[in-house]
């Protein structure tokens, strides 16, 4: 009986654990999510697709997070080349050899410091 309990104890455990790092992921979609709409997201994807829609060349693109981490050596230490109040700037080569800056913003930014950017 003592080992049906200890199972069911450690099942409960593992359950609880899996339930805090789902609900931790989420959080953390989410609050990119909202990041991206409040820093404009969706009008820059627009601009870029308009503007790609116009030019012949298309030379205007978004990158994925893992393409990103693989240009940058996953964020490396040695990769940056700057930083500033809204982020770290590092440097990136693409697969076709391009070199690349980008900006990893901090998740944190107060909105009024956002409002007062917008306001300058």
């Amino acid at each position: 009986m003592t080992i049906g309990i200890a199972i069911g104890v450690i099942g409960l455990l593992l359950a609880g654990c899996w339930l805090h790092w789902e609900l931790k992921r989420r959080r953390l979609i989410n609050t990119r999510r909202k990041f991206f709409v409040q820093n404009g997201g969706i009008l820059l994807q627009e601009k870029l697709i308009a503007k790609k829609r116009s030019s012949s060349s298309g030379t205007t693109r978004i990158f994925t997070s893992s393409e990103l981490k693989k240009a940058t050596k996953n964020f490396n230490s040695s990769m940056i080349i700057g930083q500033g109040g809204y982020g770290t700037v590092y440097r990136g080569l693409l697969p076709d050899n391009q070199t690349v800056a980008v900006k990893k913003s901090k998740l944190e930014v107060d909105p009024n410091q956002i409002e007062q950017k917008k306001s300058s």
